[in-house]
């Protein structure tokens, strides 16, 4: 090997070693961040939708929460027809709690403005849960499905209102 060769693989090795050097001293002369300031970066960061807690309003077996624009609806005991204004909701999940000890239980829930066929978890303690289920604007007609322990089959009926968003002109 000629003795230029061996110059420029001895220049830059040195470059690299001395390149990499620098960059741990820096690491090492700079604290990492620390486990509170990560902790306050988390908790301004958005909360998973399941997880979010309601923000307004309670009223008649339903929750809004307007942050994730999402509604939670607790189906009545007796199943009646309902029209539901849905102002400010994207999307809507169902719960049930089987007012009847446990004879009744969910078997589908479908929005049938857009197709939507919820799928429908159990939670345990006669206690039923959909997930999210998008709402188109205007009115958005559920057809709610129960089976009893005879496997009678039975049908409640719910509208929920998203009002319709308005483009201004210009």
């Amino acid at each position: 090997m000629n003795e230029y060769v061996q110059k420029k693989i001895i220049f830059w090795t040195f470059a690299l070693v001395l390149g990499l050097g620098l960059i741990e001293i820096k690491l090492f002369l700079i604290p990492p961040t620390t486990v509170a300031h990560a902790q306050s970066i988390a908790s301004k960061m958005r909360a998973p939708a399941s997880l979010a807690s309601p923000q307004t309003s309670l009223q008649n077996n339903i929750v809004l929460d307007e942050a994730n624009e999402i509604l939670d609806f607790q189906i009545p005991c007796h199943k009646k027809e309902t029209d539901i204004s849905a102002a400010g909701s994207r999307q809507i999940r169902f719960h049930f709690a089987n007012c009847q000890d446990g004879e009744l239980k969910l078997l589908a829930i479908v929005n049938e403005t857009n197709a939507y066929d919820a799928t429908i978890f159990d939670l345990g303690d006669s206690q039923q849960t959909s997930d999210f289920i998008p709402l188109k604007e205007g009115a958005n007609r559920f057809k709610v499905s129960f089976i009893d322990s005879d496997e009678q089959k039975s049908e409640a009926q719910y509208v929920f209102n998203r009002p319709v968003t308005k483009v201004p002109q210009k």
